[in-house]
């Protein structure tokens, strides 16, 4: 997955399309925090952590380019590059949410964006072993699914990954975090919560690890963060927060620390020398809505609006959705499936890269965020652009879409998806993916049944709900 950087392309007058000057805006609409609209005072404020690190002066950089110096001076960049940072997150209260809450616990953190997907409280802090040591018969009862198919995938999904995770010997011979990251949300989603606690302790080995080594590419490479996100996640729902916390802490180490975007490959290291990705982005903002980070949640949100404005010629004109960008280069002009999301390709499209976003964005959008509606906006129009996408109902990258879809109080797509989805993993069992190996297997089968059950709580929300967040999304 990894792919390099195409050079610069000319600039060459095209009939139809936007002149350099244009581009030059919608780049400078993805690098600039002051286009959008004043952020918090959390974000803006000045790091005084004793855990704060001061970044490499500007003079210890190569010179940045008279381009550069130019949008700084344009842009007023916040916080300064010259302020202190803080390397590890500042923990910050995110104000209740406008209606209805999904997936709260204690009504302070919000879980995942299906209406109360996944929520439970076991307390304050508790640590891995008082966890574990709660009985079995904490288990919940079965969940009231709205059609018998998801029902059955997501029950055999659960006992196929239970079988395999809950087996010494079998983990013994599987030392690879790929197999292992999003089991512990769908066995907690299936309400098998002594398996989903028993599968967090497996995951948790992993979370101090680098995963150069892993037999996935995608942990290992472009977005290890995704992996930390899934284990954060689990362990914020089962009140585990020493580990979420932990899994938290390196996920903010992606995030950029001016512009708030999620970086792909490499940590934040530099202001100038990164590359950031849009579903990166959404890692970051819902990791930070788990842990109660308004300032980083907050940021994150204004990056993905921001990529979405340079995005709008891309999308009404070129049926593209660019996901990477650059400081000097603005969007990166590839091809491949997390380079961009093309609406008329029947295939090869990962179209979970925006599916994602717009459920965070939902998300955003119910907080009490000065953005809140822009946020809502945001989340639609990507679900329209979804929508207009050939083999996105067949895509079985789009479970993601189908959660967002029934989150954003769209059935129709919702189900067309969700009922292809359980149809195929019916008639196919695990093996979706041709020639796949059981990593990978087991990792699509566990996000798959995971948002099925997301789907399923948001269509069998109650009807108080569902008006409650329609109101929201008009404001």
């Amino acid at each position: 997955m990894t792919m390099g950087c195409n050079a610069a392309k000319p600039a060459v007058p095209v009939p139809g399309k936007k002149p350099r000057a244009t581009k030059q805006q919608d780049h400078d609409k993805l690098s600039h925090p002051s286009h959008q609209q004043p952020v918090s005072a959390a974000v803006a404020s000045t790091a005084t952590s004793s855990n704060a690190v001061v970044p490499r002066q500007m003079g210890q950089h190569p010179e940045p380019t008279r381009a550069t110096h130019n949008r700084a001076a344009r842009a007023a960049l916040e916080p300064s590059i010259e302020d202190e940072i803080p390397l590890e997150p500042a923990a910050s209260t995110i104000a209740l949410p406008v209606g209805w809450q999904p997936g709260t616990v204690g009504n302070e953190r919000f879980g995942p964006a299906g209406p109360r997907c996944g929520s439970i409280s076991l307390g304050g802090s508790a640590t891995l072993g008082d966890v574990w040591s709660k009985s079995n018969g904490e288990q919940a009862t079965s969940l009231d699914f709205l059609k018998p198919s998801y029902n059955n995938v997501v029950n055999a999904t659960a006992d196929f990954l239970a079988t395999r995770i809950l087996n010494k010997t079998w983990v013994a011979q599987h030392d690879d975090l790929a197999f292992y990251a999003k089991a512990p949300m769908l066995l907690f989603e299936a309400n098998r919560k002594q398996d989903a606690r028993t599968a967090l302790r497996v995951a948790a080995k992993y979370a101090e690890r680098d995963y150069t080594n892993s037999c996935s590419k995608v942990y290992a490479e472009d977005y290890p963060h995704c992996a930390w996100l899934w284990i954060c996640w689990a362990a914020t729902q089962m009140s585990v927060d020493d580990l979420a916390n932990r899994c938290f802490q390196r996920i903010c180490s992606y995030q950029h620390r001016l512009t708030q975007s999620g970086l792909v490959r490499e940590p934040y290291r530099s202001a100038f020398d990164f590359e950031a990705d849009f579903f990166a982005t959404a890692v970051c903002a819902k990791a930070a809505l788990l842990r109660n980070d308004a300032a980083r949640a907050e940021g994150a949100g204004d990056a993905l609006i921001r990529a979405m404005d340079a995005n709008r010629t891309n999308m009404s004109k070129r049926k593209r959705f660019n996901l990477r960008w650059r400081w000097h280069d603005g969007f990166l002009e590839q091809s491949g499936p997390t380079q961009c999301v093309l609406q008329a390709a029947e295939t090869g499209q990962l179209h979970s890269m925006l599916g994602f976003p717009a459920l965070v964005l939902l998300e955003l959008s119910r907080t009490k965020l000065v953005r809140a509606p822009a946020y809502a906006k945001a989340a639609l129009d990507l679900l329209h652009f979804l929508k207009g996408s050939h083999g996105v109902q067949n895509n079985r990258e789009a479970h993601v879409v189908a959660a967002a879809a029934a989150a954003a109080n769209d059935p129709t797509l919702a189900t067309q998806i969700a009922d292809e989805l359980a149809s195929q993993m019916s008639t196919k069992g695990y093996t979706l993916i041709d020639g796949a190996e059981e990593w990978e297997t087991m990792d699509h089968a566990a996000e798959a049944a995971f948002w099925l059950c997301c789907v399923n709580r948001s269509l069998t929300a109650p009807t108080s709900d569902k008006a409650q967040w329609k109101t929201a999304i008009s404001l």
